[in-house]
């Protein structure tokens, strides 16, 4: 995951805040599917929000959706 960054052109450099989670992946179904998914939607795509709704009615056979049971959590920065 990557949090802020900040381009800086003129040092040929990024600031960035980034962090890694490791863990177990299991597959999510139902409800649990749904709510990441419209948060997608919201975050991305708000503006579209209906039509956002009906396009994953229409894929959700083809989506998944991932969860992470987190074991460890790093992270860096550059500011």
């Amino acid at each position: 995951m990557v949090g802020e960054t900040e381009i800086q052109p003129d040092t040929f450099a990024t600031k960035y805040e980034s962090g890694i989670v490791q863990g177990t992946a299991i597959e999510v179904v139902g409800e649990e599917k749904q709510m990441p998914l419209e948060g997608l939607i919201k975050k991305y795509s708000h503006q579209f929000e209906r039509e956002g709704l009906e396009y994953i009615k229409k894929v959700q056979g083809k989506t998944k959706v991932m969860k992470i049971m987190q074991e460890t959590v790093t992270g860096k920065a550059k500011r």
